[in-house]
């Protein structure tokens, strides 16, 4: 999938097949080649949403430096605040983003958590997360949300897949 940014307005494809899960998984191929971007302008590439507009999971993309990106992943808090992993390189080709998402198990059980993979390469984890509010009932996959004035081009994403459980890998 080829996503053309020409405005400031989001682009993406949409896929409805969650329905209100606590564990969420998702994998996908992203080439940033012919994407121009403002120094240490971000964006979101990936959003998994709870409702119409309340995002719980997101994968950032930044720019660097010429031809250099970055990104990261985050998931929202029941007290309204994100945590991220770090950011991590990505490649002016294609690289795999792996994505594990678990909301927390009960009230005061902060044991929700997320795990990134690049290239089938665990990065981050993040953990203890107080999140059992949350759930996955969409995503989104493009320029989804903050692109900036000095975001235009082209990005590539390839072989979407999503599912409850169970690593998916490169």
């Amino acid at each position: 999938m080829a996503v053309n940014i020409t405005s400031n307005s989001a682009a993406y494809v949409r896929d409805d097949t969650p329905n209100l899960e606590t564990h969420y998984r998702a994998r996908f191929y992203f080439n940033p080649n012919g994407i121009l971007m403002g120094k240490n302008d971000q964006h979101a590439t990936f959003n998994a949403y709870k409702d119409a507009t309340n995002s719980v999971l997101t994968v950032q993309l930044r720019r660097i430096g010429t031809n250099k990106y970055q990104a990261r992943a985050g998931m929202l808090l029941d007290n309204r605040k994100w945590t991220y992993t770090g950011w991590f390189a990505v490649s002016n080709d294609w690289k795999t983003i792996e994505l594990d998402w678990r909301a927390a198990t009960a009230a005061g059980a902060n044991n929700g958590g997320l795990t990134l993979w690049l290239d089938g390469t665990q990065v981050a984890n993040l953990t203890g997360g107080d999140n059992d509010q949350q759930k996955v009932d969409w995503a989104a996959m493009g320029a989804v949300e903050g692109i900036d004035a000095g975001t235009r081009g082209t990005y590539y994403f390839d072989e979407f897949e999503s599912r409850r459980s169970n690593f998916i890998g490169p």
